[in-house]
Protein backbone atom coordinates (compact mmCIF):
# COMPACT_ATOMS: atom_id res chain seq x y z
CA UNK A 1 0.00 0.00 0.00
CA UNK A 2 1.05 3.60 -0.49
CA UNK A 3 3.13 2.92 -3.65
CA UNK A 4 0.64 4.50 -6.06
CA UNK A 5 -0.41 8.10 -5.50
CA UNK A 6 -4.08 9.02 -5.11
CA UNK A 7 -3.93 10.65 -8.55
CA UNK A 8 -2.48 7.51 -10.12
CA UNK A 9 -5.09 5.30 -8.47
CA UNK A 10 -7.89 7.51 -9.74
CA UNK A 11 -6.33 7.55 -13.20
CA UNK A 12 -6.15 3.75 -13.27
CA UNK A 13 -9.67 3.37 -11.92
CA UNK A 14 -8.47 1.62 -8.77
CA UNK A 15 -10.52 3.90 -6.54
CA UNK A 16 -13.80 3.11 -8.30
CA UNK A 17 -14.64 -0.18 -6.59
CA UNK A 18 -17.07 -0.14 -3.63
CA UNK A 19 -14.22 -1.12 -1.30
CA UNK A 20 -12.45 2.16 -2.06
CA UNK A 21 -15.27 4.50 -1.06
CA UNK A 22 -14.69 6.83 1.90
CA UNK A 23 -11.06 5.97 2.51
CA UNK A 24 -8.87 7.45 5.22
CA UNK A 25 -7.26 6.64 8.54
CA UNK A 26 -9.11 5.84 11.76
CA UNK A 27 -6.98 6.98 14.70
CA UNK A 28 -8.00 4.82 17.65
CA UNK A 29 -7.81 6.19 21.18
CA UNK A 30 -6.99 3.89 24.11
CA UNK A 31 -6.12 4.72 27.70
CA UNK A 32 -5.45 1.57 29.72
CA UNK A 33 -4.81 -2.11 29.04
CA UNK A 34 -5.97 -3.34 32.40
CA UNK A 35 -8.60 -5.48 34.11
CA UNK A 36 -9.90 -3.27 36.95
CA UNK A 37 -12.42 -4.06 39.67
CA UNK A 38 -14.13 -0.75 38.85
CA UNK A 39 -13.97 1.35 35.70
CA UNK A 40 -16.25 4.33 36.26
CA UNK A 41 -14.82 6.33 33.34
CA UNK A 42 -14.60 3.32 31.00
CA UNK A 43 -10.89 3.82 30.35
CA UNK A 44 -9.78 0.19 30.40
CA UNK A 45 -9.59 -2.54 27.78
CA UNK A 46 -8.65 -5.94 29.19
CA UNK A 47 -5.41 -7.49 27.91
CA UNK A 48 -7.44 -10.38 26.49
CA UNK A 49 -9.73 -8.12 24.48
CA UNK A 50 -6.86 -5.88 23.43
CA UNK A 51 -4.98 -8.82 21.97
CA UNK A 52 -8.05 -9.94 20.02
CA UNK A 53 -8.53 -6.38 18.77
CA UNK A 54 -4.92 -6.28 17.54
CA UNK A 55 -5.37 -9.61 15.77
CA UNK A 56 -8.44 -8.28 13.98
CA UNK A 57 -6.62 -5.12 12.93
CA UNK A 58 -3.58 -7.01 11.70
CA UNK A 59 -5.72 -9.34 9.60
CA UNK A 60 -7.95 -6.65 8.11
CA UNK A 61 -6.17 -3.28 8.02
CA UNK A 62 -2.85 -1.56 7.50
CA UNK A 63 -1.78 -0.24 10.90
CA UNK A 64 0.46 2.80 10.44
CA UNK A 65 2.59 4.89 12.77
CA UNK A 66 1.85 8.49 13.67
CA UNK A 67 4.82 9.56 11.52
CA UNK A 68 3.38 7.73 8.49
CA UNK A 69 -0.02 9.29 9.13
CA UNK A 70 1.48 12.79 9.22
CA UNK A 71 3.49 12.15 6.06
CA UNK A 72 0.41 10.95 4.19
CA UNK A 73 -1.65 13.90 5.41
CA UNK A 74 1.01 16.32 4.23
CA UNK A 75 1.30 14.53 0.89
CA UNK A 76 -2.50 14.11 0.68
CA UNK A 77 -1.97 10.42 0.11
CA UNK A 78 -4.49 8.77 2.46
CA UNK A 79 -5.87 6.57 -0.31
CA UNK A 80 -6.66 3.37 1.61
CA UNK A 81 -8.35 2.48 4.85
CA UNK A 82 -5.78 2.40 7.61
CA UNK A 83 -5.51 2.45 11.40
CA UNK A 84 -3.30 4.47 13.73
CA UNK A 85 -3.08 3.51 17.42
CA UNK A 86 -2.78 6.05 20.23
CA UNK A 87 -2.92 5.99 24.04
CA UNK A 88 -3.58 8.89 26.41
CA UNK A 89 -2.27 9.61 29.92
CA UNK A 90 0.76 7.30 30.31
CA UNK A 91 -0.41 4.62 32.74
CA UNK A 92 2.22 2.05 33.70
CA UNK A 93 0.19 -0.72 32.05
CA UNK A 94 0.99 0.87 28.68
CA UNK A 95 4.48 -0.56 29.29
CA UNK A 96 3.67 -3.76 31.15
CA UNK A 97 0.58 -4.89 29.24
CA UNK A 98 0.24 -2.95 25.98
CA UNK A 99 3.85 -2.96 24.78
CA UNK A 100 4.36 -6.76 24.84
CA UNK A 101 1.21 -7.22 22.73
CA UNK A 102 2.12 -4.40 20.35
CA UNK A 103 5.52 -6.03 19.89
CA UNK A 104 3.99 -9.47 19.47
CA UNK A 105 1.90 -8.25 16.53
CA UNK A 106 4.37 -5.60 15.32
CA UNK A 107 1.96 -2.71 15.81
CA UNK A 108 3.22 0.89 16.13
CA UNK A 109 1.56 3.23 18.62
CA UNK A 110 1.87 6.74 20.02
CA UNK A 111 1.52 7.24 23.76
CA UNK A 112 0.61 10.73 24.98
CA UNK A 113 1.92 11.25 28.51
CA UNK A 114 0.50 13.56 31.16
CA UNK A 115 3.86 14.58 32.62
CA UNK A 116 2.89 16.02 36.00
CA UNK A 117 2.61 12.56 37.55
CA UNK A 118 5.86 11.12 36.20
CA UNK A 119 7.66 9.24 38.95
CA UNK A 120 4.89 9.72 41.52
CA UNK A 121 3.03 6.91 43.25
CA UNK A 122 -0.27 8.77 43.57
CA UNK A 123 -3.15 8.16 41.20
CA UNK A 124 -4.38 10.62 38.59
CA UNK A 125 -6.97 12.97 40.06
CA UNK A 126 -9.93 11.35 38.24
CA UNK A 127 -8.87 7.93 39.56
CA UNK A 128 -8.50 9.35 43.06
CA UNK A 129 -12.08 10.64 42.94
CA UNK A 130 -13.23 7.21 41.77
CA UNK A 131 -11.32 5.58 44.62
CA UNK A 132 -12.67 7.97 47.24
CA UNK A 133 -16.33 7.99 46.22
CA UNK A 134 -17.00 4.69 44.46
CA UNK A 135 -14.36 1.99 44.83
CA UNK A 136 -14.92 1.52 48.55
CA UNK A 137 -18.58 0.57 48.16
CA UNK A 138 -19.59 -2.66 46.41
CA UNK A 139 -22.84 -1.20 45.07
CA UNK A 140 -20.87 1.21 42.85
CA UNK A 141 -18.38 -1.25 41.38
CA UNK A 142 -20.43 -1.86 38.24
CA UNK A 143 -21.51 1.75 37.76
CA UNK A 144 -19.98 3.75 34.92
CA UNK A 145 -20.25 7.19 33.33
CA UNK A 146 -22.80 5.98 30.76
CA UNK A 147 -25.18 4.82 33.52
CA UNK A 148 -27.79 7.00 35.21
CA UNK A 149 -26.91 8.49 38.57
CA UNK A 150 -27.90 6.14 41.39
CA UNK A 151 -27.92 8.52 44.34
CA UNK A 152 -26.42 11.78 45.70
CA UNK A 153 -22.98 10.15 46.06
CA UNK A 154 -22.83 9.58 42.30
CA UNK A 155 -24.05 13.11 41.62
CA UNK A 156 -21.36 14.52 43.94
CA UNK A 157 -18.72 12.40 42.22
CA UNK A 158 -19.87 13.55 38.76
CA UNK A 159 -19.90 17.20 39.81
CA UNK A 160 -16.36 16.95 41.18
CA UNK A 161 -15.19 15.22 38.01
CA UNK A 162 -16.40 18.22 36.04
CA UNK A 163 -15.08 20.88 38.41
CA UNK A 164 -11.61 19.28 38.63
CA UNK A 165 -11.14 19.71 34.87
CA UNK A 166 -10.41 23.40 35.43
CA UNK A 167 -9.53 23.52 39.15
CA UNK A 168 -5.94 24.64 39.75
CA UNK A 169 -3.44 22.02 40.85
CA UNK A 170 -2.91 23.48 44.32
CA UNK A 171 -6.61 23.33 45.19
CA UNK A 172 -6.91 19.87 43.68
CA UNK A 173 -4.11 18.65 45.93
CA UNK A 174 -5.63 20.15 49.07
CA UNK A 175 -9.10 18.77 48.37
CA UNK A 176 -7.88 15.30 47.47
CA UNK A 177 -5.57 15.06 50.46
CA UNK A 178 -8.47 15.91 52.77
CA UNK A 179 -11.00 13.69 51.02
CA UNK A 180 -8.72 10.71 50.55
CA UNK A 181 -7.03 10.29 53.90
CA UNK A 182 -8.43 6.76 54.21
CA UNK A 183 -7.86 5.83 50.54
CA UNK A 184 -4.23 4.98 49.84
CA UNK A 185 -3.21 4.81 46.16
CA UNK A 186 -4.18 1.58 44.43
CA UNK A 187 -1.56 -0.62 42.84
CA UNK A 188 -1.13 -0.27 39.06
CA UNK A 189 -2.86 3.12 38.91
CA UNK A 190 0.26 5.25 38.60
CA UNK A 191 1.87 6.76 35.54
CA UNK A 192 5.27 5.57 34.33
CA UNK A 193 8.48 6.89 35.87
CA UNK A 194 11.42 8.21 33.86
CA UNK A 195 13.14 4.84 33.65
CA UNK A 196 9.95 3.16 32.40
CA UNK A 197 9.31 5.91 29.88
CA UNK A 198 12.87 5.53 28.60
CA UNK A 199 12.33 1.80 28.27
CA UNK A 200 9.10 2.41 26.38
CA UNK A 201 10.79 4.97 24.16
CA UNK A 202 13.52 2.47 23.29
CA UNK A 203 10.99 0.36 21.38
CA UNK A 204 11.04 1.07 17.64
CA UNK A 205 7.25 0.73 17.66
CA UNK A 206 6.57 3.49 20.20
CA UNK A 207 6.42 7.25 19.82
CA UNK A 208 5.94 9.41 22.91
CA UNK A 209 3.80 12.55 22.75
CA UNK A 210 2.75 15.30 25.16
CA UNK A 211 -0.58 15.45 27.01
CA UNK A 212 -0.10 18.54 29.25
CA UNK A 213 1.37 18.66 32.72
CA UNK A 214 -1.75 18.50 34.91
CA UNK A 215 -4.54 17.28 32.63
CA UNK A 216 -6.69 20.38 32.58
CA UNK A 217 -9.44 21.00 30.08
CA UNK A 218 -7.52 23.69 28.18
CA UNK A 219 -10.71 25.22 26.82
CA UNK A 220 -11.90 25.94 30.37
CA UNK A 221 -8.78 27.67 31.69
CA UNK A 222 -6.96 30.82 30.56
CA UNK A 223 -4.72 30.95 27.51
CA UNK A 224 -1.50 31.63 29.45
CA UNK A 225 -1.93 28.60 31.71
CA UNK A 226 -2.84 26.48 28.69
CA UNK A 227 0.39 27.49 26.98
CA UNK A 228 2.42 26.73 30.11
CA UNK A 229 0.80 23.30 30.37
CA UNK A 230 1.78 22.43 26.80
CA UNK A 231 5.32 23.81 27.06
CA UNK A 232 6.07 22.01 30.35
CA UNK A 233 4.77 18.73 28.98
CA UNK A 234 6.59 18.90 25.63
CA UNK A 235 9.87 19.83 27.30
CA UNK A 236 9.72 16.79 29.60
CA UNK A 237 8.86 14.46 26.72
CA UNK A 238 11.63 15.94 24.59
CA UNK A 239 14.15 15.23 27.38
CA UNK A 240 13.23 11.55 27.09
CA UNK A 241 12.92 11.24 23.33
CA UNK A 242 15.45 13.84 22.08
CA UNK A 243 13.04 14.34 19.18
CA UNK A 244 12.96 17.71 17.46
CA UNK A 245 9.30 17.33 16.51
CA UNK A 246 6.65 16.07 18.88
CA UNK A 247 2.92 15.36 18.82
CA UNK A 248 0.30 16.52 21.32
CA UNK A 249 -3.15 15.37 22.38
CA UNK A 250 -5.70 17.49 24.21
CA UNK A 251 -6.85 16.20 27.61
CA UNK A 252 -10.50 15.16 27.29
CA UNK A 253 -10.31 16.48 23.74
CA UNK A 254 -13.91 17.49 23.20
CA UNK A 255 -14.94 20.70 21.49
CA UNK A 256 -15.13 22.59 24.80
CA UNK A 257 -11.69 21.29 25.83
CA UNK A 258 -9.79 22.73 22.85
CA UNK A 259 -8.66 26.22 21.88
CA UNK A 260 -8.11 28.26 18.71
CA UNK A 261 -5.39 30.54 20.15
CA UNK A 262 -2.52 28.09 20.66
CA UNK A 263 -1.05 27.84 17.17
CA UNK A 264 1.93 29.98 18.15
CA UNK A 265 2.65 27.57 21.02
CA UNK A 266 2.41 24.54 18.77
CA UNK A 267 4.80 26.24 16.35
CA UNK A 268 7.34 27.31 18.97
CA UNK A 269 7.35 23.83 20.51
CA UNK A 270 7.73 22.10 17.12
CA UNK A 271 4.45 20.24 17.63
CA UNK A 272 3.71 18.78 14.22
CA UNK A 273 0.34 17.17 14.99
CA UNK A 274 -2.47 17.76 17.48
CA UNK A 275 -4.98 15.01 18.30
CA UNK A 276 -8.50 15.43 19.64
CA UNK A 277 -11.03 13.11 21.23
CA UNK A 278 -13.69 13.82 18.63
CA UNK A 279 -15.17 11.03 16.56
CA UNK A 280 -14.15 11.01 12.93
CA UNK A 281 -11.91 9.61 10.18
CA UNK A 282 -8.78 11.37 8.90
CA UNK A 283 -8.85 12.22 5.22
CA UNK A 284 -6.65 14.25 2.91
CA UNK A 285 -8.34 17.47 4.04
CA UNK A 286 -7.81 16.88 7.77
CA UNK A 287 -6.16 19.77 9.64
CA UNK A 288 -2.90 18.58 11.25
CA UNK A 289 -3.85 20.57 14.36
CA UNK A 290 -7.29 18.95 14.66
CA UNK A 291 -6.89 15.24 14.04
CA UNK A 292 -10.01 13.30 15.13
CA UNK A 293 -9.80 10.06 17.06
CA UNK A 294 -12.17 7.19 17.78
CA UNK A 295 -12.50 6.25 21.44
CA UNK A 296 -12.21 2.49 22.01
CA UNK A 297 -14.02 0.70 24.82
CA UNK A 298 -13.57 -2.82 26.17
CA UNK A 299 -15.14 -4.59 23.20
CA UNK A 300 -14.78 -8.31 22.40
CA UNK A 301 -13.35 -9.18 19.01
CA UNK A 302 -16.59 -9.63 17.04
CA UNK A 303 -18.17 -6.41 18.35
CA UNK A 304 -14.91 -4.52 17.89
CA UNK A 305 -14.57 -5.74 14.32
CA UNK A 306 -18.07 -4.63 13.40
CA UNK A 307 -17.51 -1.29 15.12
CA UNK A 308 -14.26 -0.60 13.24
CA UNK A 309 -15.63 -1.73 9.89
CA UNK A 310 -18.56 0.65 10.29
CA UNK A 311 -16.38 3.68 10.97
CA UNK A 312 -16.24 4.53 7.27
CA UNK A 313 -20.00 4.22 6.74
Amino acid sequence: MGILSCFAKNLLGLNNSPKKINQGCAVLLYHRIFNPSIDAQLLSVTPENFEQQLIFLKENYEVISYQTLIHRLVEKNLCDRSICLTFDDGYVDNLTEALPLLEKYNMPATIFVCTGNIGKSNEFWWDMLENIFLAQNEKYLNWNALSPALDPIIVRYQNLQESFKSLNQEDRTILLSNLGKLCPPRENYRTMNLQELSELNSSELINLGAHTENHYSLGRIDQETSAQEIIASTQKIREITSSRHISFSYPFGGELDCRDDLDHVFKSENIDAVFLNQHGICNNNTDLKRIPRVLIRDLPSAVFGEFVNNLWN
